[in-house]
């Protein structure tokens, strides 16, 4: 079983609040501080298991899961050291949140590539499930490593930016929405005026509140939302407040914990950086550390059970 991540990872915090949260008003490192936030959210991705920015993730299997929906219930079986994901007729997907299925591929039993359109998806439970129709079973596979191509997103927020002139708002990472979609916004940004602009979301749009998608584009990624399914879209305003600004831009809302994880994560790491002069770090602390000692069993793009 392998799950490999197949699109950019973006940022889930702006360096401006990062360095609000250090107290931090220099900006000559921001981008140390982006790097090591990014060190952060691939470190949680790996460890918890769990995307805060939604990604696009492949899982790949040797095979469908035995037994038939509603039916039979087998043990799962070993895959190395890991489970093979597999529980019954279902198949879990561990990378969560799930928020949505791309594609269910296969190599059926002549070696011919398939696709299987049938499978629905529980992801109120974690990990999440993938099930076949009751009383069906999952199609048979050729005898090869990657029988099974799983295409999924996951992710907790989605990166947008916002034309306010058109209405519209740019799905950054090509996050696929469908028109009656529900979405809230929110933002990552300054919150204090002597680093610069205060962070705010489009005039027109409040956060906490659920809208609609309406008008997808899928070609330009673009989409309009209404504050009823089907409504009128709503007239976006672009900040005309001196010492206002839209800084990053969200479908969806970072949980606290997981934001606040993240915070002493980037603060811990920018705090224990070598001082001007030169590294003092022995080779020692390069064996130890803890982070490194992970990425040796793990990939940050790639992580196989």
């Amino acid at each position: 079983m392998t799950i490999k991540a197949v699109s950019p990872m973006f940022s889930a915090l702006s360096s401006a609040e990062v360095r609000t949260h250090l107290r931090n008003i220099d900006t000559a490192e921001s981008s140390l501080i982006e790097a090591y936030l990014m060190a952060a959210q691939e470190d949680i991705a790996i460890q918890c298991e769990r995307s805060i920015v939604a990604r696009k993730f492949r899982l790949v299997l040797p095979r469908f899961p035995y037994g038939t929906a509603g039916v039979t219930r087998n043990l799962p079986f070993k895959q190395g050291c890991r489970d093979h994901n597999s529980y019954g007729s279902a198949i879990q997907i561990e990378q969560v949140p799930v928020r949505k299925i791309e594609s269910v591929a296969y190599f059926d039993s002549e070696n011919a590539a398939e696709t299987y359109a049938d499978a629905t998806l529980f992801s109120d439970t974690e990990p999440a499930e993938l099930r076949q129709e009751l009383g069906t079973s999952w199609p048979q596979t050729y005898y090869r490593r990657d029988a099974v191509t799983i295409t999924f997103w996951s992710g907790d927020i989605i990166p947008l930016s916002v034309d306010a002139a058109a209405d519209t708002f740019l799905s950054l990472t090509g996050y696929p929405f469908v028109d009656g979609d529900e979405v809230t916004f929110s933002s990552s940004g300054n919150t204090n005026p002597d680093i610069g602009n205060i962070a705010v979301l489009p005039g027109g749009i409040s956060a906490r509140t659920t809208y609609f998608v309406r008008d997808w584009n899928a070609s330009a990624k673009t989409f309009k939302v209404a504050a009823t399914l089907n409504g009128t879209a709503i007239n976006l305003v672009a900040p005309s407040v001196t010492g206002q600004a839209i800084d990053l831009l969200f479908a969806g809302e970072i949980n606290p914990y997981h934001k606040l994880a993240l915070l002493q994560m980037t603060a811990k790491a920018f705090g224990e950086r070598c001082p001007e002069g030169g590294c003092i770090c022995s080779e020692e602390d390069f064996r130890t550390n803890p982070l490194l000692m992970r990425l040796k069993w793990r990939s940050p793009v790639e992580f196989a059970g």
